[in-house]
């Protein structure tokens, strides 16, 4: 008996190699292509239509496809790409910290980790913890100074993401124009974000103003998805930060995209993070910014009249304002933001995701049923700057996905915490997917009931809750 015993504790001895080898193996393989061991910045691109932008479809899709069995959809993040100066709001003062963020990086790193926080629900704890999550299918565009972004800033832009996603970010080079640079600190008890322009950066001349005008293009955005289609037969999923005041910075020409036919039936989802910031007189959203801003939302939702559109919309619009840029916008008189406005429009709305801060997030769906979600309780407030633009692309990307809202909803909102206890981005390891993971866990314990339950997932239809 005692032999046998011994026999068997063998063979399962084996047994657990073998799968600590295999386990071992598939993850060597899966971080091989991160930015650190064999993948280098592609080439900054200047503005305008671009012939290779991407790689070649048959690399791009080795990488994506090995993602797309959890998450269906390729995710294209579009955001604005800013040098952060950390330090005291006098500018005499040297930063103590230099990042380059500006909500693009933030974004894309929260589509990434919120595919990374499903994927692992659905197939368990690693056997080998210790390893990064594989890298996401999510593309990050944005554009650049042509005049100051060099190999120092890519490298901190390249840091900042960390391998999370299985392409480098494709950044376009605006021409004579330089990098958004700010400066900024917190206050009160780091809950409240102030910041100014440095060097006239936001300026119209060679600044913000200009670059953001233009760059990218819809070519450059067309480009880009285009090579996702070729490469994986999947529409992608769009998620776009714009700028929604009337006196924006580059006069609102980030969404003129958004309007194209060609563009808008290559999509399967679109979400949009509209941008509006509080007066500094009153601390609040003006009432034109709110109105004008709704006016860019119905453009949107109904595109350029070309009466070749399907009668029957099947792109969900899903749009992510902070609560003060809603609130004044209700408080205007200029929502809700319907449905449908014309039989001929290939995108339907589908859902806002009203983001509160502290006070956690509510969702309202296209047939004005609200559902709030709590916020998770912090670990550490370190610095919630780039929360909130984890949290919309996080639930874009769950809710283009197939995910129900409740669990998009609830999954971004752990997202949103975690960015909240990280000086910048979080680092993207499994011990933060699965802090991600209990956020949700708690979100929903705090819910007073869940509404319908939790679905594995939604095919194609992504009606109410």
């Amino acid at each position: 008996m005692t032999r046998r015993i011994a026999i068997l504790n063998f063979v399962l001895g084996l047994a657990t190699v073998w799968r600590l080898l295999h386990s071992f193996s598939a993850t060597i393989l899966t971080s091989s292509y991160l930015p650190w061991s064999t993948t280098a910045f592609l080439p900054i691109q200047k503005g305008g239509r671009q012939s290779k932008i991407l790689p070649a479809a048959s690399t791009l899709s080795r990488k994506l496809s090995s993602s797309l069995n959890d998450a269906q959809f390729p995710v294209i993040v579009v955001g604005k790409i800013i040098v952060d100066e950390y330090g005291p709001p006098d500018s005499a003062s040297p930063p103590s910290t230099l990042t380059v963020g500006g909500g693009g990086p933030q974004a894309a790193m929260g589509a990434a980790l919120a595919l990374a926080a499903v994927k692992y629900q659905q197939e368990g704890k690693p056997l080998l913890s210790s390893f990064v999550p594989p890298p996401q299918p999510v593309i990050l565009v944005g554009a650049v100074g042509g005049l100051d972004f060099g190999p120092d800033e890519e490298k901190e832009l390249q840091t900042t993401l960390q391998g999370a996603l299985q392409q480098p970010p494709l950044l376009i080079r605006g021409n004579d124009c330089i990098t958004p640079r700010i400066r900024l600190w917190h206050e009160g008890d780091n809950q409240i974000l102030k910041w100014y322009a440095v060097n006239d950066s936001f300026g119209d001349e060679r600044g913000a103003g200009r670059l953001w005008k233009s760059v990218p293009s819809k070519e450059d955005l067309q480009d880009t998805i285009e090579k996702c289609i070729e490469a994986v037969s999947q529409k992608p999923i769009l998620h776009i930060i714009c700028e929604g005041g009337i006196s924006a910075p580059g006069k609102n020409g980030d969404s003129v995209p958004l309007l194209d036919p060609t563009l808008r039936r290559s999509i399967s989802c679109l979400g949009v993070e509209p941008i509006l910031f509080p007066q500094d007189d009153t601390g609040h959203v003006s009432h034109v910014d709110a109105m004008h801003c709704v006016g860019l939302l119905q453009k949107i939702l109904v595109g350029e009249n070309d009466h070749r559109q399907a009668s029957s919309p099947t792109i969900p619009l899903i749009v992510s304002p902070d609560k003060a840029a809603y609130q004044t916008m209700q408080e205007s008189g200029c929502l809700p933001l319907t449905a449908t406005t014309s039989s001929i429009s290939d995108i339907y709305f589908d859902s806002w995701a009203v983001r509160e801060g502290p006070q956690g997030s509510t969702i309202i769906n296209n047939e004005d049923a609200a559902l709030s979600f709590p916020a998770a309780t912090l670990l550490e407030l370190v610095n919630p700057t780039g929360a909130g633009n984890a949290y919309s692309s996080a639930y874009t990307t769950l809710r283009g996905c197939g995910y129900d809202i409740t669990t998009s909803a609830s999954i971004a909102t752990g997202v949103g915490a975690v960015f909240c206890e990280y000086n910048h981005c979080p680092p993207y390891t499994y011990a933060v997917v699965q802090r991600i993971l209990e956020a949700q866990t708690e979100v929903l314990a705090k819910l007073p009931e869940v509404v319908g339950k939790e679905e594995s997932r939604l095919k194609k239809s992504l009606g109410p809750f």
